[in-house]
C-alpha cells in the first residue's frame, strides 16, 4: 500500500509541475526536428501559438527549423496550431502534414498521400498507382496501361480502354468485403489523423 501510494504522489507531481512552453508561430510552414522528445499527445488547436506541456525539455529555433530537444529521453504534449503546415525532413525523404491531410515523400519518388476520405500511394519504380476510398481500392498500372477498380459492384479490369466486368459471385463477395474494409479504414484515417501523425514523428525521431 505504502508503494503504491508513493508511486501515486510521484505521479501526482510529475503531472503537477509539468512546464507549458509556447511558441508564437509565423508565415505559413513549421519545419519540426525532435531530439530525445516523444510526442506522447498530439491535437491540433486554435490561433498561431504553438504550446508543448512536459518536463526538462527546450524548443530553439534555427534558421526556420523548430527543435524539441532534451538531454535525455521525455516526453511532450504538443499543440499545433490548425492555420499551419507541418514538415518533417527524415533519413528517408520527409513529412509534411496539417489537419486535413499527411504526405509522406520519399528519397527515390514513392509517395504516400492521406487526404479526406481517400489514401493514395505511387510508386515510380513500379509505375503504380494505388487508390483506396470509399469507393474501394483501385488499381493503375501505368506501364500496362491497366486499371482495376474493386468495389462492392465487383472487380471491373480496364485494358485499352475497354472494361471487363468481373461478375462471378465470388469475386462481387471479395469485393464487398474489400470496400468494407476501405470505408472502415477511411474512417479510422478521419478520426485518428492526429494519432497517426505522433506515431510518424516518434518512429522517425525515435
Amino acid at each position: 500500500m505504502k508503494k503504491f501510494s508513493l508511486l501515486l504522489l510521484i505521479l501526482m507531481a510529475n503531472f503537477a509541475f509539468a512546464k507549458v512552453q509556447t511558441y508564437q508561430l509565423a508565415g505559413t510552414d513549421v519545419y519540426l526536428n525532435f531530439k530525445n522528445v516523444e510526442v506522447g499527445d498530439l491535437e491540433f488547436i486554435k490561433g498561431d501559438v504553438l504550446e508543448a506541456e512536459g518536463n526538462n525539455f527546450q524548443i530553439k529555433q534555427t534558421e526556420n527549423l523548430l527543435s524539441f530537444i532534451a538531454a535525455e529521453d521525455t516526453e511532450i504534449k504538443l499543440g499545433l496550431p490548425l492555420k499551419f503546415t507541418y514538415h518533417l525532413q527524415t533519413d528517408d525523404g520527409e513529412c509534411y502534414f496539417n489537419d486535413e491531410m499527411i504526405i509522406i515523400k520519399g528519397e527515390d519518388g514513392e509517395l504516400v498521400r492521406i487526404v479526406e476520405g481517400e489514401i493514395q500511394v505511387v510508386d515510380p519504380e513500379e509505375n503504380t498507382t494505388v487508390k483506396i476510398n470509399q469507393d474501394g481500392i483501385l488499381v493503375w498500372d501505368e506501364d500496362e496501361d491497366e486499371f482495376v477498380k474493386i468495389s462492392s459492384e465487383g472487380i471491373f479490369v480496364q485494358t485499352d480502354g475497354t472494361e471487363e466486368e468481373k461478375n462471378r459471385f465470388i469475386l462481387k463477395l471479395v469485393g464487398g468485403i474489400v470496400n468494407s474494409v476501405a470505408d472502415f479504414a477511411m474512417d479510422e484515417l478521419k478520426d485518428n489523423r492526429p494519432q497517426i501523425i505522433k506515431e510518424i514523428i516518434n518512429r522517425e525521431f525515435d
